[in-house]
């Protein structure tokens, strides 16, 4: 008698590969969208670190904040965005200064979604008071929640 090894997966074996692929790409896919959501949100902040020290130079110069992009000498609010952020404007809502990131819709983001950062000045320098009232708390960056 001849012992044959046949080469090979049984079908079992198949099975229940697929089966757990199944359960880790169904665990992490959430994560991985919530991650990528964030990631989108903070965009919009890396896009305003110019508008931040475009504001805290006009500050230094006036000693007061601008109240627009054009008093601040920067470029129009609908120039500054990228595919996930729709337009960065300088306000005087809810304190002159405060810089408005309007979001476009993505996923758990909706179209008009906005971070404000909100500035105060202690002599020379400012501070940056992050805050939303209307992006989800989960996706906001560590320092605005």
């Amino acid at each position: 008698m001849h012992t044959r090894w046949q080469a090979g997966f049984t079908v079992f074996e198949v099975v229940t590969s697929l089966a757990i692929v199944a359960i880790l790409i169904t665990l992490a896919l959430p994560i991985y969208i919530d991650f990528q959501h964030k990631a989108q949100v903070t965009s919009g902040l890396r896009l305003a670190s110019p508008v931040q020290q475009a504001v805290s130079v006009y500050h230094s110069t006036h000693e007061t904040f601008p109240v627009s992009n054009v008093a601040a000498n920067i470029a129009d609010p609908d120039e500054l965005g990228n595919r996930y952020v729709h337009s960065i404007t300088i306000t005087d809502k809810p304190t002159p200064g405060t810089i408005r990131i309007s979001y476009r819709a993505m996923g758990s983001v909706a179209k008009g979604d906005a971070l404000l950062l909100v500035p105060t000045g202690y002599g020379e320098d400012v501070l940056w008071d992050c805050t939303s009232m209307t992006i989800i708390k989960s996706l906001l960056p560590v320092n605005c929640r």
